[in-house]
């Protein structure tokens, strides 16, 4: 049987690459042994279940993340001298940290694979010479490059691992996603939301990337034109306390609904009207394509790669306090005739996690 260790250079929670991994591990044929590995920890308790019902295994080494991003290379090349995999699979939102945990990884006997997942804000000299450097090293120990997009590959790689590197769908269980009348009415009641109240909604980390803030502002002025309409927030992160703050400062609590972290992502957007997602950099927008499989049309950043909009309902429009104004002038006109049409759409853009599975199943064997 072979052996796969997928190693995520995080705290294992419940954002977009941890649902990434967690999906591979629900898709990927049984006949390939999976076993996840974070130098940090695991506060997700339905990955860590969901993983060991496949008969795998999850190693936390707990270690303190500190400014040294080589600080897991060490422990993980003493952990792969006593646990020996056919492949590594790494996913790490710094270059640094890609080609350290690769150094400790690479052996004859083991194939080295690096997935970029992230971009970020602006390129600047120093990171191109981290990228030069990060480069060289991977050159040496990496045996294959993946990145969930395009531009997610430049950011992360050299232009010779640019070409060579395999582009890998952030792939979503689709039926799973298909709109579902029920649903939207029971999540409606839960968070205590009437139906004829107007939802927006995002899904995301509560971070400086995803720019909810920005969002609060563009909702409070929308409130002048719909003023029964709420605003949801899904998700968590170090970002909360001070949206909290934001919202009991404008005088919105009646209106903004923090949900929090959550298994039942479907189920939140089948309750939204609109998903409007402003990041300041994204790599790609897997929340995006969850929201056009649920039928929901969308309000993202310009700064989003052309190849996340799978639906006619998606619009890009430009971030900044000066647009504010464009936001608020596109959430009405902005609607899906029938949202059960979601799924189709994503399906035929490839991004069900099957077709992703099968790609990552190629990689693994060949």
């Amino acid at each position: 049987m072979l052996k796969v260790l997928e190693i995520l250079a995080y705290p294992i929670r419940y954002g977009g690459i941890d649902m990434f991994v967690w999906q591979l591990i629900r898709s990927v044929d049984k006949s390939i042994h999976l076993d996840c590995l974070t130098p940090l920890n695991c506060v997700n308790e339905d990955f860590r279940k969901d993983l060991s019902e496949r008969g795998g295994n999850l190693f936390e080494l707990n270690l303190k993340k500190n400014g040294n991003l080589n600080y897991a290379y060490r422990p993980i090349k003493s952990f792969l001298k006593e646990h020996h995999y056919d492949v590594v699979h790494i996913h790490a939102s710094s270059i640094q940290e890609l080609a350290a945990i690769a150094a400790a990884a690479s052996s004859k006997d083991t194939k080295v694979i690096v997935h970029s997942h992230g971009t970020g804000s602006k390129f600047t000299f120093v990171m191109r010479v981290f990228r030069r450097i990060a480069g060289f090293s991977m050159s040496r120990h990496v045996d294959c490059f993946c990145a969930c997009s395009k531009v997610a590959a430049e950011w992360k790689y050299i232009p010779k691992h640019q070409k060579q590197a395999h582009i890998i769908n952030n792939g979503i269980n689709t039926e799973q996603f298909m709109f579902d009348r029920e649903r939207r009415k029971e999540i409606r009641e839960r968070m205590n939301i009437s139906d004829s109240e107007f939802v927006l909604g995002n899904v995301g980390r509560l971070s400086y990337e995803k720019n909810q803030g920005y969002l609060i502002n563009i909702f409070e002025k929308f409130l002048q034109i719909k003023p029964d309409a709420k605003l949801v927030l899904v998700g968590d992160g170090p970002d909360r306390d001070a949206l909290v703050k934001l919202v009991e400062q404008k005088g919105l609590n009646e209106r903004i609904i923090f949900a929090g972290n959550t298994t039942d992502v479907a189920g939140y957007l089948m309750a939204m009207d609109v998903f409007v997602f402003p990041s300041v950099h994204e790599a790609f927008g897997f929340a995006v394509v969850e929201a056009q499989a649920s039928g929901l049309p969308v309000l993202a950043s310009d700064i989003l790669p052309d190849d996340v909009k799978m639906c006619e309902s998606v619009r890009f429009l430009p971030i900044g306090d000066e647009n504010i104004s464009k936001w608020i002038d596109a959430i009405p006109i902005t609607y899906c005739e029938d949202r059960k049409k979601g799924v189709e759409a994503v399906r035929k853009a490839r991004f069900d996690i099957k077709n992703t599975a099968k790609q990552v199943e190629k990689l693994y064997l060949s």
